[in-house]
């Protein structure tokens, strides 16, 4: 019986093509929801709700490092995946840090209060 290779990772190649689809679904899924039509807006339902937990499922990958290479392209990436899915707030090394207690400790310790966050915009905003 002939082994077989498991091969750990995806190619750079398919890496970006899901990070496309995540935006494109997102993209498309809100343009659909505006558009006066009841069987394009439920279109519109169903891409932008998998292009956001596609965002999800790629931010928590790009979190541990895990889709490129580089350090860099992988917080730039997931940068990119956290204001797709609303995670934009805190700064990238508190969610990876945030992130990894998490793991470790088996809890959930969050340092980030958003209520704060929002009083500290400008009053416009």
């Amino acid at each position: 019986m002939q082994r077989q290779r498991v091969r750990i990772g995806a190619p750079a190649l398919q890496n970006a093509a899901a990070l496309g689809y995540a935006i494109a679904a997102y993209g498309l899924g809100v343009g659909l929801l505006i558009v006066n039509n009841g069987w394009l807006n439920g279109l519109g339902v169903l891409l932008l709700t998998h292009g956001l937990v596609m965002s999800a499922v790629l931010l928590h990958e790009l979190l541990h490092g895990n889709l490129f290479k580089a350090r860099s392209l992988n917080q730039f990436w997931g940068q990119v995946m956290t204001h797709l899915n609303g995670a934009c707030y805190a700064p990238w090394e508190d969610l990876v840090n945030h992130h990894f207690n998490h793991h470790i400790h088996h809890a959930d310790f969050v340092a980030f209060d958003s209520a704060a966050a929002v009083r500290s915009l400008p009053p416009a905003v």
